[in-house]
C-alpha cells in the first residue's frame, strides 16, 4: 500500500513539473571545437573553430574568434608571466595576449603512447588532479610521476590532496574533460577550464559515460544561484522526453535526482515508482556532491553523499523492479532554471555487495591515517591509534585525506593563474613563469617545485579568470585563412607608413603585410546611417559621384571634361585628371526618372554597321529619362558639348545628370582600367579594397590611418582615403585589387555591334 501512495505522489510531482516546462528533446553532437557554435557572434560567421594538428595549435578568442599557430617562446623573469605571445600565419610578427582577454589554447594530442601498468590519479582540493604512477608518500608529499609534467616527479603537498585512487580500465573519467562526446540541445553547454558549464534554460546535454548494468556514478554539480535541473542517470539520448499525447507510451525508466522549489529529490520510476526529498538547495552559490549506486538488473538505485559523515548510510536507497528490459549507459543533464556546471563526473563499477563510500579496497578505518608508501617495497603503511600494518598497493584502491585544518590557498582568480592539461590525464593550476621550444615551466601551489609541462604532451591551457577589457569605439572581425579576430586599425608604432592590427586583448599592434589575404567586416548595426554620404562634398552645389569600370567610386567635384578624361577635386586632392580609359560614368545631378525598358536599353546600346568603323564614346542622360548618344567634345562649368553623328550639340550641364563612358563588348577596357588603377609608382603601404556601407568601392595602397579615415595611393584617384565609419568590408592584399565578383556600376553599358544582314554574308 505504501508503494502504491508513493507511486501516486511521484507521478503527481512528475504530471506538475511536465506542465510547469517544456522538455526539449531534440539534441545534436557538439564538437569540442565548437564550444558556442549555435549564435555566433562575429556578424553571421557560421565556421566552427577548427581542430589543432601536430604542427598547428589554437587559440581560441572570445566571439567565437580563434587564431590557429604556435606559443612563441618567453623568457622567465622576476614576476610570472600575464601575458602570452602567439605566432600567427596572418602576420609577419608575433601576437601578444593578456590572459584574462583569451578563452583558451588548445593543442594536438600526440601518438597513442601504451597505458602504465599502475596508474594512480590524486585528486586535489582545488579541482586539480595528478595521473601517474605513484612514487612515494611521506608526511609532507606525495610523489607522483605523471606523464608530460616534466622529467622529475610531482613532489604534490599532502596537505592539498583529497583522494588518492587507482585508475583501472573499468574507471572512466568524464569530467573534468572536454566538451566532445557531449549532445547538448540549444547549443547551451560550453566547456570552461574541463568543467562542463550549462547556462540556458531548457537545454539538455547527455553524454553515454559507458556506464555498466552495476554502476557507480561520482559527481560533484555546483552553482551561483539557485538552479532548477533534473539529472537522469543510467539514461539513453531521449531521457527527458515527455510521454506521448495520447497517454500510450512506454512508461519511462527513470533513475534521477532533481533540484525544483529549492527542494532536492530523489525519484526511481520503473514498473512502479519511489521517491525520496534529501536536503534542500538554497538561494547562494553551492554544490552537490554524490555517488550515485545504480542497479539495472534489480531496478535498485542508491544515493550516499560524498561529504557525509556517516558514509555507508544511504540518503536514498530503492528498489523498483524495471518496467522494461535492457541497459541504459549515459547521463542525462536537464536545466529548467538557472545555471549549473559539472566539476567532476567519474564512473566505476560497483562491485560491492551494498553502497559504500569506501570500497572493499579502500585502505584503512575511519581513524586510520596513511603514513607512507615505498615503491620499491610496494607496501602503504597506515597507522590506527598505536597499530602500525602495512598494506600491499595491489590490495588498495583507495585513499581518502582528511582536510588540513589550515591550507593556504592563492586567490582563485589570480589574473596570472592558468589551468593546464595534459593528455596524459593531469590538470594543474598556477602560474606561467616561463615558455620555451620544449616546456611551459608552471608555478603550482600545490606542487612543491615548478612543473616543466612538456609542451608535446599539452592538451590544453586555459586562464582562471576572463577580464575583458571595455571596448571603445568601433571595432572590426578581422578574418583569414588562419583565424578570425576582432579589433582595429591603427599606425604601425614608430612607422611612418603602412598600417597595423591591434587586436582585442592584445598588448600592441601588429603590422598587416601585403602578402597574406585579410578580410576586415565591420557590423551595420553599429555603424552611422548608410544613406549619408561616405565623404563631405568639397562643393556644396556640385557633389558628384564618379565610377571607374574595376568598380571603385568616389565622391567628387567635377571641374571639366573632355575625350581625354576628367578633371575632378576630392578632398584631399585639389585638381586631378582622371584618365578615359578608367571612367565607367559619372552621376552630375540626382535623377527620378525610372528605369529603361529592356528593348529601350537594347536600341541604345546596338551599334549599327555605319558607325562601327567609328563608334560613339559617351552617353549623356537627361533628366527627363532622354539619352543621347555620341562623342563628348567638352564640358565645363556651364556647358556640355557632344557630336552626334557629325553634328556638335551643346546642353546646358545643369541639364544633364549622367555622363557614362561606352566600351564595346569584348575589348579589353577593363583590364587596362585595373592596370591604370594600379600604377601607383613605388608602393609602400597594403593593397586594399573599401566597400562601403551604400555599396560603392574603393580601392587603394593604403598607407597610413588619419583618425577614422583610412588613407592611400590609387593610380586613378592619386591620394585618396575612405572613412572608416562608413566601411561595411575592407579586403587587403593583393587579391583586393582583383576585378570584383557581382555587378559593377554600370558595367552593362557596352555596345553590341548590330548583326551583319543575311544576304551580306559571305556564302
Amino acid at each position: 500500500m505504501k508503494m502504491k501512495i508513493a507511486a501516486i505522489r511521484v507521478f503527481q510531482v512528475v504530471a506538475r513539473l511536465h506542465l510547469l516546462v517544456l522538455i526539449v528533446a531534440g539534441v545534436g553532437a557538439v564538437p569540442i571545437a565548437a564550444a558556442e557554435p549555435a549564435k555566433p557572434a562575429n556578424g553571421g560567421l557560421s565556421a566552427k573553430r577548427p581542430e589543432p594538428t601536430p604542427a598547428v595549435s589554437v587559440l581560441e578568442l572570445p566571439e567565437d574568434c580563434f587564431l590557429q599557430g604556435q606559443l612563441v617562446p618567453m623568457p622567465a623573469g622576476n614576476a610570472p608571466l600575464t601575458t602570452l605571445r602567439w605566432r600567427s600565419p596572418l602576420f609577419a610578427d608575433p601576437l601578444e595576449f593578456r590572459f584574462s582577454e583569451v578563452e583558451r589554447v588548445r593543442f594536438h594530442a600526440p601518438p597513442n603512447q601504451p597505458p602504465a601498468a599502475d596508474v594512480w590519479r590524486v585528486d586535489l582540493r582545488g579541482g586539480d588532479f595528478g595521473v601517474g604512477t605513484l612514487e612515494s608518500i611521506d608526511a609532507e608529499h606525495i610523489v607522483l610521476r605523471a606523464v608530460g609534467a616534466g622529467p622529475a616527479p610531482l613532489r604534490i603537498r599532502r596537505t592539498d590532496v583529497q583522494r588518492l585512487a587507482r585508475t583501472t580500465a573499468a574507471t572512466k573519467v568524464f569530467v573534468p574533460g572536454l566538451l566532445a562526446g557531449w549532445n547538448c540541445s540549444r547549443g547551451g553547454v560550453r566547456e570552461e577550464a574541463g568543467r562542463i558549464v550549462c547556462e540556458q534554460a531548457g537545454t539538455v546535454a547527455y553524454r553515454d559515460v559507458a556506464a555498466p548494468l552495476r554502476a557507480c556514478v561520482e559527481i560533484v554539480v555546483a552553482w551561483d544561484n539557485r538552479p532548477e535541473f533534473e539529472l537522469f542517470f543510467a539514461s539513453g539520448p531521449a531521457a527527458a522526453k515527455p510521454a506521448g499525447r495520447d497517454g500510450a507510451a512506454e512508461k519511462p525508466e527513470h533513475y534521477r535526482i532533481e533540484a525544483l522549489g529549492g527542494e532536492l529529490i530523489v525519484v526511481r520510476e520503473g514498473a512502479t515508482a519511489a521517491f525520496e526529498p534529501i536536503g534542500t538547495v538554497d538561494d547562494a552559490a553551492g554544490s552537490l556532491r554524490m555517488r550515485v549506486f545504480i542497479d539495472q538488473e534489480r531496478g535498485r538505485m542508491a544515493v550516499l553523499s560524498a561529504d557525509a559523515a556517516a558514509a555507508d548510510r544511504p540518503l536514498f536507497d530503492a528498489a523498483v523492479a524495471p518496467g522494461k528490459a535492457g541497459r541504459q549507459s549515459g547521463l542525462t543533464l536537464k536545466l529548467r532554471r538557472g545555471g549549473v556546471r559539472i566539476d567532476s563526473l567519474r564512473v566505476t563499477p560497483w562491485t560491492d555487495e551494498e553502497p559504500k563510500v569506501k570500497s572493499a579496497g579502500d585502505l584503512g578505518g575511519p581513524n586510520a591515517v596513511l603514513e607512507s608508501f615505498d615503491r620499491t617495497s610496494g607496501m602503504f603503511t597506515a597507522r590506527e591509534g598505536d597499530d602500525v600494518r602495512q598494506v600491499a598497493a595491489a590490495d588498495v584502491n583507495a585513499v581518502e585525506f582528511p582536510a588540513a585544518v589550515a591550507t593556504v590557498k592563492p586567490p582563485a582568480a589570480a589574473v596570472q593563474a592558468v589551468q593546464a592539461v595534459l593528455h596524459g590525464g593531469t590538470r594543474l593550476t598556477g602560474r606561467i613563469v616561463e615558455v620555451t621550444d620544449d616546456v611551459l615551466r608552471l608555478d603550482c601551489p600545490s606542487v612543491a617545485d615548478p612543473v616543466a609541462c612538456d609542451r608535446r604532451q599539452l592538451a590544453l591551457l586555459e586562464p582562471i579568470a576572463r577580464t575583458p577589457a571595455p571596448v571603445t569605439g568601433r571595432l572590426g572581425l578581422l578574418e583569414g585563412s588562419a583565424g578570425r579576430m576582432r579589433g582595429r586599425l591603427v599606425n604601425p608604432a614608430g612607422k611612418d607608413k603602412g598600417i597595423a592590427w591591434h587586436p582585442r586583448g592584445g598588448v600592441e599592434a601588429v603590422a598587416i603585410g601585403r602578402a597574406e589575404p585579410l578580410r576586415i567586416a565591420y557590423a551595420r548595426a553599429t555603424a552611422p546611417d548608410a544613406s549619408a554620404p561616405t565623404a563631405k562634398p568639397v562643393d556644396a552645389g556640385s557633389p558628384a559621384t564618379l565610377y571607374l569600370k574595376t568598380g571603385e567610386s568616389i565622391l567628387c567635384s567635377v571641374l571639366s571634361a573632355d575625350r581625354e578624361g576628367l578633371r575632378i577635386k576630392t578632398d584631399l586632392e585639389a585638381d586631378l585628371r582622371v584618365p578615359a580609359i578608367a571612367i565607367r560614368a559619372v552621376e552630375l545631378l540626382s535623377s527620378s526618372a525610372g528605369p529603361l525598358s529592356k528593348d529601350k536599353f537594347a536600341r541604345l546600346l546596338t551599334l549599327p554597321r555605319s558607325q562601327q568603323a567609328d563608334p560613339p564614346t559617351h552617353m549623356l542622360r537627361l533628366p527627363n529619362g532622354d539619352y543621347v548618344r555620341g562623342k563628348l567634345i567638352s564640358l565645363d562649368d556651364s556647358t556640355t558639348r557632344i557630336e552626334v553623328v557629325g553634328t556638335v550639340k551643346d546642353f546646358p550641364r545643369s541639364q544633364v545628370s549622367r555622363l557614362i563612358w561606352l566600351s564595346i563588348e569584348g575589348d579589353d577596357s577593363e583590364s587596362l582600367a585595373a592596370r591604370a588603377v594600379l600604377e601607383v609608382g613605388d608602393p609602400q603601404g597594403v593593397p586594399s579594397r573599401a566597400t562601403m556601407l551604400d555599396g560603392r568601392r574603393v580601392s587603394l595602397i593604403a598607407e597610413r590611418l588619419d583618425g577614422d579615415r583610412l588613407v592611400g595611393r590609387n593610380g586613378v584617384f592619386g591620394t585618396t582615403s575612405v572613412d572608416l565609419e562608413r566601411v561595411e568590408r575592407l579586403d587587403l592584399g593583393p587579391a583586393a585589387l582583383e576585378q570584383p565578383q557581382g555587378t559593377v556600376p554600370y558595367s552593362q553599358w557596352k555596345l553590341k555591334p548590330a548583326a551583319v544582314p543575311r544576304a551580306l554574308k559571305d556564302s
